[in-house]
């Protein structure tokens, strides 16, 4: 059984994670699998939460998979967690560590939480007025659209029919392949940096970067061949229904080529491709497709199609500080 305060370790698979049972966990015991390790410190000599900090640092991490133990499946078993040593500072440095980066976390944590609230609010707007017309429904019903009056006077008050049934008058039939350009830059062999920033599937979830990995040139993997820029969106095309997609926000990152990188083919169509082509019906049917023709990059542009204006109004940003909304490996 493990307790709170104590420490858990895979042993089998993903040799190099680490968990922590905090005074926040749900129960006061849990129940250990045969694929996991725990670690009961001494509070006398050891402070759970800076072990767990350590244990989490990428130089240990690498340390433990150095030591595994295994090849196609590792393995890390308890006497090799306790031949690891440990040079501790002070228990009271330790608890004044540990609660500098405990509030660091929380402080990540809280800014985690308010993205996906604004982002969660962003996607109901893109879906009032690019899914459902509501400013246009209340424009006819005569309504105040409680809207800027430049951004008001860019709805029309009446419909039209289309080959996607009823739309605003004025507006057209579009897929992302009109407004986006797919997969539009790789790098060569001259090309490839000699720093990669790299962005992978396993580290790209509903629209967060959780993480970016630095290579030497000549150590990236070779999927690393996607060069990203800012107002980018990268969709995953190898399950899509795990939800790897995210908007890029800044320049100098490179990205694996399980993604389908879509490039606005103006500016103002950043924000709009994003939420077009991530929306929750989109990567159900891609996932869907994905299952008959996996990996075919060509169904995100063709699956989605909607009714836009000639020329768009601004959908809302997902753009987002990426200081804030990830950790560098």
């Amino acid at each position: 059984m493990a307790k709170r305060g104590d420490l858990i370790f895979t042993c089998w698979g993903t040799i190099d994670q680490v968990g922590l049972i905090d005074d926040r966990s749900r129960f006061p015991e849990y129940i250990v699998s045969n694929k996991q390790m725990k670690l009961t410190p001494n509070p006398l000599k050891a402070n759970s939460l800076f072990l767990y900090y350590l244990f989490s640092n990428p130089p240990m991490r690498d340390r433990i998979l150095n030591q595994g133990i295994g090849s196609s499946v590792p393995g890390f078993n308890l006497g090799q967690l306790r031949s690891i040593t440990l040079n501790l500072p002070p228990l009271p440095d330790q608890r004044a560590i540990a609660h500098i980066l405990g509030t660091l976390d929380d402080k990540i944590e809280l800014n985690r939480r308010m993205i996906e609230t604004l982002e969660a609010m962003a996607r109901a707007l893109f879906k009032s007025w690019f899914v459902d017309f509501d400013p246009v429904r209340a424009k006819a019903e005569g309504h105040d659209l409680g809207l800027p009056q430049p951004l008001a006077d860019l709805f029309p008050d009446s419909f039209e029919d289309s080959e996607l049934g009823e739309i605003p008058k004025g507006w057209g039939v579009r897929t992302l392949a009109d407004m986006s350009s797919l997969n539009p830059e790789a790098w060569s062999k001259d090309t490839r940096p000699a720093v990669i920033r790299y962005v992978d599937l396993s580290n790209t979830k509903w629209g967060r970067i959780e993480a970016v990995t630095t290579f030497a040139q000549e150590d990236a993997p070779s999927r690393a061949q996607r060069a990203l820029r800012s107002g980018d969106t990268i969709v995953g095309l190898v399950r899509p229904g795990n939800g790897s997609y995210a908007f890029i926000s800044e320049d100098g990152l490179t990205g694996s080529t399980g993604f389908a990188v879509l490039r606005p083919r103006r500016i103002e169509y950043a924000e709009f491709a994003y939420f077009a082509v991530t929306a929750a019906e989109n990567i159900e049917a891609l996932s869907y497709l994905a299952e008959i023709v996996p990996s075919s990059s060509r169904n995100v542009c063709r699956r989605w199609r909607a009714s836009t204006p000639s020329e768009s109004p601004p959908a809302p940003s997902p753009r987002r500080n990426p200081e804030t909304d990830r950790q560098e490996a």
